[in-house]
């Protein structure tokens, strides 16, 4: 019975010493992946990290770019007010100068009636001239005449 218990006792240590290793290998192998998950949780960490920055400088780009299109519209929007002031402006310069040309031909209309009417008046008083030189004339060649009859006579 001694050998028995012994046996069984070896046994017991055996398959005690079995389970141990078998358990020492087991914890070995839950120790390595636990150090390969720690080690794939801490590049995991990394990449959401880089990630994250990622998404900050995109978060950022996004927001200059809609600033820049902002701008970008306004300034479209100032363009178009100003195209429109150049054509209203355009539009009132040509108005302007329809104006100042109608005005020039009635002035050179006015000028050249005027000159008519000078040059009529002109020869009215010309045609004047002549016929009171012509009666001038006349009366003096009378007078000569007379005086010439006068002389005659005395």
């Amino acid at each position: 019975a001694i050998n028995e218990l012994n046996l069984m006792l070896q046994d017991a240590n055996y398959q005690r010493e079995k389970v141990r290793q078998d358990l020492s290998q087991q914890l070995e192998l839950v120790s390595s992946e636990k150090s390969s998950l720690q080690n794939q949780v801490e590049d995991l960490c990394q990449e959401l990290s880089f990630a994250r920055e990622q998404i900050q400088r995109a978060k950022q780009t996004i927001h200059e770019k809609e600033s820049k299109l902002q701008e970008v519209d306004q300034l479209q929007i100032a363009v178009g007010d100003l195209k429109a002031q150049l054509a209203s402006a355009s539009e009132i310069k040509e108005e302007l100068e329809l104006k100042h040309e109608a005005e020039v031909t009635n002035y050179k209309i006015k000028l050249e009636m005027l000159e008519r009417e000078k040059n009529a008046v002109l020869d009215r008083m010309a045609e004047s001239q002549e016929s009171e030189l012509e009666r001038l004339r006349t009366q003096l060649l009378f007078s000569h005449e007379e005086e010439l009859s006068k002389l005659k006579d005395d």
